[in-house]
């Protein structure tokens, strides 16, 4: 992972240094929200179904979290999010902040950690057994 995560900094790096146009993407948030943590998420779960329950409950407790540092990160004004490109707002308590925001940080950000950290920890993973169900 460390190798991957190195090659992406340096070729963004280059980009910038190069070419700052090219970081210049529409609905950057969406697109890798669904490359970084959607697909890796359902074709982790797809194999080792095992984990779901799991990663669920730890996902619920971290739902709460997410939740409570956003709502008072922008009660307090330490982030807004100014930009033009999302999919939509969502507003709770008078807050509003992205779409994309509740979905993969909140929705999916346990998942996401869980299913990093067991990809590039356990090394005994077994695929699960495909006639079985969530």
């Amino acid at each position: 992972m460390c190798y991957l995560l190195y090659s992406v900094t340096a070729l963004v790096i280059i980009i910038f240094l190069f070419d700052r146009t090219l970081l210049k993407i529409p609905y950057s948030y969406l697109w890798l929200g669904i490359l970084i943590w959607l697909v890796p998420i359902v074709l982790f779960l797809s194999r080792y179904r095992s984990f779901f329950a799991g990663f669920l409950k730890v996902d619920l407790f971290f739902f709460y979290l997410y939740l409570v540092y956003e709502l008072v990160g922008l009660k307090l004004g330490l982030y807004t999010f100014p930009g033009t490109h999302y999919i939509g707002w969502i507003s709770i308590l008078g807050f509003s902040f992205p779409i994309e925001e509740f979905v993969f940080v909140m929705c999916l950000g346990g998942f996401a950690a869980c299913m990093y950290y067991e990809f590039f920890t356990n090394k005994n993973l077994k695929p699960s057994n495909l006639t079985n169900t969530v």
